[in-house]
């Protein structure tokens, strides 16, 4: 993969590296914080921990066929059951519902330990398990701005959560083939129950602790205006581009999850409890292509990557068939791994560049059912083909039509590159301020994407006060003043930006702009902007900053939040 600037993208790298550090350090201040995200990798352990042991008791009690069942009622359901437990529970503290969900965790687990010669049981308990773990997951994200003491603290909690996520595809099977090869699947099952029990345990020792209050919003009413509703998304080629081949990979990905127990007992001579360590060194891959993605936002090469993502996927597999030795399968795996990684980054920031952004919802919400839809045929055809001509030779099967696919689909690819232009400067102006920068990097890039380059001389007015307001206003060159009621109250530059107030209030200009020198500046529209404060902790720091230019200069007519 070709990078713009080699010596930014290095240093890309080292910041993506050095995140974790600063992360641990952030959240370990804080007490609350800490406990959230010590139930969250306990919880995120046993997730991936019962999957694989799941995986493996359906093996042994009706193959590759049981396993393909377990994948698709473990996938279809729990995208209508997960959601719809999370609104039920969306009434509870949020500490609450941690609890609770992983307490359920420990039970459904505990119970599949004592049910594993009863597919029909173990397939139920699964769906009980991933759906409470999708609730756990929801709760945990809604939690940690109530947490957080500020924007530093908020980031580094979320880059936290998504290390933990990808360290779990890692340590959870690794845990379980350790239980497996020493007493089976009860063992694997009840190590998840205790590490779901080992979750709840740390949120209720920290009881005492109570999120603080919201911050304080500028509207007064505690919500901000909600965005206008979304209109049909457009049958956009660049969005099916992007779309099939997600579902390519998808299928793929979920045959591949049903031929891990036929490949460690048939091939490599494991056993089914094998299936453990095959799926730990993919999940080590994906660990490591992680630190890859903070470096890859803003690349303007992205299509091309996506196609080096599904060679990567491909080709290992396709070697995969002619190896028996164990420790290079691992090392296959453990590429198909990177690949898969920076496959889930390269497209969803295509389609957010894609997708018009009256639609992106709407593309989103296809994007969730290709993948549903994808795991849960890929499962259904590698049981076929195992049964038919057994794990091994299954591999190219689906490995050589996703080569072909990739390779397909690069033309397409590379003129996406070409239409697609990767708004470099838009990101890094976003990101030098507060509140954009707690969004994740895909979403700092869309919003950029939506951003409208204005020249203007000096002397020129940007916004007077007492008129409609529409647009927020970011500062790339020159010097602005700003007038309350008449009277001089401060100047801009360079970096800061202005307009928010009057758009979270919904309500006029509290001040009139004016250039004082040339300005380069860039405007985003008032829909975009109201979608970037839904994002969890972005509101409370843009309010913060409304709050405090109101407390230095407010219109006579205006008493300010406190």
């Amino acid at each position: 993969m070709a990078v713009d600037g080699t010596p930014q993208f290095l240093a890309r790298v080292r910041q993506a590296l050095a995140a974790p550090v600063v992360a641990l350090r952030e959240t370990g201040s804080d007490r609350g914080l800490r406990a959230v995200q010590l139930s969250w990798a306990a919880v995120n352990l046993a997730s991936w921990t019962a999957a694989v042991a799941l995986t493996v008791a359906a093996f042994r009690l009706g193959g590759g066929p049981a396993v393909a069942l377990v994948v698709v009622v473990r996938t279809l359901p729990s995208a209508l059951v997960g959601p719809a437990l999370a609104a039920v529970t969306a009434s509870w503290p949020r500490l609450r519902v941690l609890a609770v969900s992983a307490t359920a965790a420990a039970v459904a687990s505990g119970c599949s330990a004592a049910a594993t010669r009863s597919l029909v049981l173990l397939v139920a308990l699964g769906l009980v398990l991933t759906s409470v773990v999708m609730v756990f997951r929801a709760a945990q994200s809604a939690v940690l701005p109530e947490l957080a003491s500020g924007p530093r603290q908020l980031a580094a909690g979320n880059v936290l959560t998504g290390g933990i996520e990808a360290l779990g595809v890692f340590a959870g099977p690794a845990l379980a083939g350790l239980g497996l090869a020493a007493a089976g699947a009860p063992l694997a099952f009840a190590l998840a129950a205790g590490c779901s029990v080992a979750g709840a345990l740390t949120l209720v020792l920290a009881r005492g602790h109570r999120p603080r209050q919201a911050p304080a919003r500028v509207d007064g009413s505690g919500a901000v205006p909600a965005a206008r509703p979304r209109a049909a998304l457009t049958r956009q080629p660049a969005v099916r581009l992007v779309l099939g081949l997600l579902l390519a990979q998808t299928v793929v990905s979920g045959g591949l999850t049903v031929l891990y127990p036929g490949l460690s007992d048939e091939v490599y001579g494991w056993g089914p409890d094998g299936v453990g360590a095959l799926t730990a060194a993919f999940g080590l891959g994906g660990v490591m292509g992680s630190a890859l993605l903070f470096a890859m936002a803003g690349s303007s090469r992205l299509g091309v990557a996506t196609a080096g993502a599904l060679v990567l996927w491909a080709v290992p597999l396709l070697v995969l068939a002619g190896v028996t030795a164990p420790t290079a399968a691992l090392v296959l795996l453990a590429v198909v791994g990177v690949g898969n990684a920076m496959f889930d980054m390269t497209t969803v920031t295509l389609l957010q560049r894609a997708a018009p952004a009256a639609h992106l919802t709407r593309a989103f919400v296809a994007l969730e059912v290709v993948v549903v839809l994808g795991l849960s045929a890929g499962a259904t055809v590698a049981a076929l083909l195992s049964a038919a001509v057994g794990p091994a030779a299954a591999l190219p099967a689906l490995g050589l039509p996703l080569l072909l696919v990739g390779l397909a689909g690069l033309p397409s690819l590379r003129r996406l590159d070409r239409t697609l232009a990767a708004p470099r400067e838009q990101v890094a102006l976003l990101r030098s301020l507060p509140a954009f920068a707690l969004l994740p990097s895909p979403d700092v890039e869309r919003l950029a994407l939506q951003l409208r380059r204005v020249n203007l001389p000096s002397g020129a007015t940007v916004v007077l006060q007492g008129k409609e307001a529409s647009t927020y206003w970011l500062i790339d060159s020159g010097r602005l003043g700003v007038c309350v009621d008449g009277q001089p109250a401060a100047e801009l530059a360079a970096g800061d930006s202005f307009g928010e107030i009057a758009l979270l209030r919904s309500i006029r200009r509290t001040a009139t702009v004016r250039t004082l020198t040339p300005c380069m500046l860039w405007a985003l529209d008032r829909e975009p902007f109201l979608e970037a404060m839904q994002h969890s902790g972005v509101r409370g720091v843009m309010s913060d900053v409304a709050n405090a230019r109101l407390t230095r200069a407010a219109p006579a007519h205006l008493n300010p939040s406190p």
